[in-house]
């Protein structure tokens, strides 16, 4: 896994916070029912995580764009592997690949993508 991944281990303390805020958010829908679902879960959590409040993860020195990019994209991609089949869930893979920020080569997104699918 990229240095830059944060491991899930250190994010699970978000967990609670990441739901109830989640089920605030104004026009932003997410399958709550999901964060519950051990598969899925996780994953989904961090990528919330990550997209909406990367503050809680790094306090007062969040890092750049790019090191937060890496993140959402791991995460979303785990949790598109663990929802294979699901088209909805790869367009959304594709997406969000092609929000990548300038600093990162395609070939690194795609590593990411990668090192999410394995166990």
């Amino acid at each position: 896994m990229s240095q830059s991944i944060v491991p899930s281990a250190r994010l699970d303390v978000y967990g609670d916070e990441v739901r109830r805020r989640a089920a605030e958010l104004p026009d932003i829908t997410y399958r709550t029912d999901l964060l519950d679902d051990a598969a899925i879960g996780p994953a989904l959590r961090n990528y919330i995580l990550f997209t909406h409040w990367p503050e809680l993860v790094y306090g007062d020195a969040v890092p750049e764009t790019t090191t937060i990019y890496c993140n959402r994209l791991y995460w979303f991609a785990r949790v598109a592997d663990r929802m294979a089949g699901q088209g909805a869930v790869q367009d959304q893979l594709y997406e969000l690949l092609e929000e990548a920020p300038a600093g990162l080569d395609w070939e690194a997104a795609q590593e990411i993508v990668r090192d999410a699918s394995r166990p």
